[in-house]
């Protein structure tokens, strides 16, 4: 165990200090209650002794890691990693798909250029980025050539 010099015993009790009037125990991390925003506690805190009689987070604390280190190959199909996964950060040590992945747009929020129109079933075609492309989401318009000549009422 660590120990550090008491400073709340200025005198000993006698004519000669010693390690009973002026030692006390380091405090430990596990003495630090909370860590600040986009911090976590460090493993095994009552393991860790603290630089002075304080402990300042940053002994006791690390930054949370960030969603840039989430492979986007973990995202279940429909999702994709968060846009600004570099400052998004994970509730634990490790990022999981429920801190990084969110819902991907589909092609339905897509309008389409002229003399196209949207794919089939465009709600449930999700986009590969968060900003949808006109490619993967719109087809040429069908023109009239396509449609047979008995298709259209007699006299027309």
């Amino acid at each position: 165990t660590l120990h550090w010099i008491n400073p709340s015993f200025p005198h000993c009790r006698s004519t000669v200090c010693t390690a009973d009037d002026c030692c006390r125990p380091a405090p430990t991390c596990a003495t630090v209650a909370s860590c600040p925003r986009y911090y976590l506690h460090r493993s095994n805190p009552s393991s860790i002794f603290c630089r002075s009689w304080v402990c300042h987070f940053e002994e006791c604390c690390f930054p949370a890691p960030t969603c840039d280190t989430l492979e986007a190959a973990l995202c279940p199909v429909g999702t994709l990693v968060v846009a600004d996964k570099h400052s998004t950060h994970c509730l634990t040590n490790v990022c999981t798909v429920k801190d990084c992945c969110k819902p991907a747009p589909t092609c339905a929020t897509v309008t389409c250029p002229r003399n196209h129109v949207q794919r089939f079933n465009s709600s449930g075609v999700f986009c590969r980025s968060w900003v949808c492309s006109t490619m993967e989401c719109c087809v040429p318009a069908p023109t009239c050539a396509t449609l047979p000549a008995s298709s259209c009422p007699a006299g027309t």
